[in-house]
């Protein structure tokens, strides 16, 4: 928020390095599974969440109603997706005698900064991958339209 300083900063960050090596550890299947339960229960605050963003943006709320309708989806996709990727093993152009293994692994936290006018949609464009990933994350939500951001945390 507009009062956070470098010491909160520093907290917010020193927090999700500490719960990064437990979330990284959890394994893609679990974290699919906790992000499909976090995307039901977006679905089901759909309703406070758009009169939240309404009242920050004041812009329409049958608008929020179609585009926070869709958050959900991007916590399902992203949990598919965590389920499904496996290494890759492309060819290593000109030379047969090699293999090239591609493995996606977990890189810690991530600092994810949102914008006043989506705020929910574009923070949850970011943090659905971050965490199906096996990151952690801190989110800076601007200063005009938090609200959203913070239920979302809570």
């Amino acid at each position: 928020c507009a009062t956070a300083g470098p010491a909160d900063v520093a907290a917010a960050v020193d927090a999700a390095k500490a719960a990064w090596p437990a979330w990284r550890d959890v394994g893609a299947k679990k974290r699919a599974t906790i992000l499909r339960n976090a995307a039901q229960e977006l679905r089901r605050r759909v309703p406070e969440l758009c009169d939240i963003e309404t009242r920050q943006t004041g812009r329409p709320r049958r608008e929020y109603q179609a585009q926070l309708g869709r958050v959900p989806e991007w916590f399902e996709y992203h949990a598919s997706l965590a389920e499904t990727t496996e290494g890759a093993a492309p060819n290593f152009i000109g030379d047969p005698d090699h293999l090239c293994v591609v493995q996606k692994v977990p890189l810690g936290v991530c600092g994810l900064i949102t914008p006043f006018n989506h705020p929910l949609l574009i923070a949850s464009k970011k943090l659905a991958p971050c965490l199906a990933t096996g990151n952690t994350a801190v989110v800076k939500p601007s200063d005009l339209a938090p609200g959203s951001i913070i239920r979302l945390g809570e």
